[in-house]
């Protein structure tokens, strides 16, 4: 029996596969920027939600600390008694209080690990600006279990006056000597009187980086933490195209560094949020501001210092 006609099957030519595939392309295309940049902004509310945080362990510290603000370091050694090893900031935040004085190397095969004297200040990674690059290695700390990276390179405190890492102090001996900054040195606890970083906790006498209530003028006019390459931030390293001397650290500007993994680009504020620095300020708010907000232009146009933002005491 012959076969009845069978009607030919429906199909795509390649003219209109072709098409369509354009057109995915094109909808691509228009949709990739706004959807990187939904990106961006949900990583700067982040970035802002941890900033506030920090804010309110702060308002803690000054009810527990006599009316200082959290100190950005302390001490001749900064980078092992950075402000994120401070108890009441740990309690505040629910990071974990790791011992300053056990100096036990762990292994653990395959994992990256750290003693208790060399990580006692690193936090739980969720508490890091999450577009930092360096520093975002996570660490073990076995005891606790827990996984901490260095704060380091994510977010910096003003140390505009108190710590301005260059040699133009009082003395013009070295930035770090207490002597330089008397109105910001404290006998904190005597009973830790001691240069050993492991046995001050928190705090040893003097070479107090960080401001009293009282010092702080204008309190939401005044930057307190910004997003930034180092633990401490200042008006050099705000965007200035040449940092004045004798200060040879030509790479604090955020602008020519971009986000560093090297070292070197101490004091720079990091405007990493599209073109934006998210900064809280001493009353508490967070904001972003962009570059020539962090700085000002003279009547030439060359950027410089705002020392409205940075200098607390005007």
């Amino acid at each position: 029996m012959a076969r009845m006609f069978e009607p030919k099957k429906a199909g795509f030519t390649l003219v209109e596969l072709l098409v369509v595939i354009g057109i995915i392309a094109l909808l691509i295309s228009i949709l990739l920027p706004s959807l990187n940049r939904a990106k961006q902004s949900a990583m700067a509310i982040q970035c802002a939600s941890n900033l506030r945080q920090y804010g309110i362990a702060d308002q803690m510290y000054v009810n527990d600390s006599r009316g200082w603000h959290v100190p950005c370091f302390w001490g001749p050694y900064q980078y092992n008694r950075t402000w994120t090893g401070l108890p009441i900031v740990r309690k505040t935040l629910g990071w974990p209080l790791i011992n300053p004085q056990d100096t036990t190397t762990y292994t653990v095969p395959g994992k990256n690990t750290v003693t208790g004297n060399n990580g006692w200040c690193y936090v739980p990674k969720t508490w890091f600006c999450p577009l930092a690059l360096r520093g975002a290695t996570e660490y073990l700390y076995p005891p606790l279990n827990t996984w901490v990276v260095p704060m380091l390179y994510s977010y910096g405190e003003n140390v505009q006056g108190v710590d301005d890492k260059t040699l133009t102090t009082p003395d013009g001996v070295d930035a770090y000597d207490p002597a330089d900054f008397p109105q910001c040195s404290t006998n904190y606890d005597t009973g830790l009187a001691t240069t050993d970083y492991r046995n001050a906790f928190p705090c040893p006498i003097g070479s107090y980086h960080g401001f009293k209530t009282s010092q702080v003028k204008h309190p939401s006019e005044k930057l307190f933490m910004a997003d930034a390459l180092g633990i401490g931030v200042n008006e050099n390293g705000s965007g200035l195209s040449v940092p004045p001397a004798p200060s040879t650290l030509a790479n604090e500007n955020y602008g020519t560094t971009g986000e560093s993994i090297t070292t070197g680009a101490e004091r720079t504020t990091a405007w990493r949020h599209l073109g934006k620095a998210n900064v809280l300020f001493f009353d508490g708010h967070v904001a972003g501001l962009r570059h020539d907000e962090l700085t000002t232009r003279d009547s030439s146009g060359n950027y410089i210092g705002n020392d409205q933002l940075w200098k607390v005491n005007l």
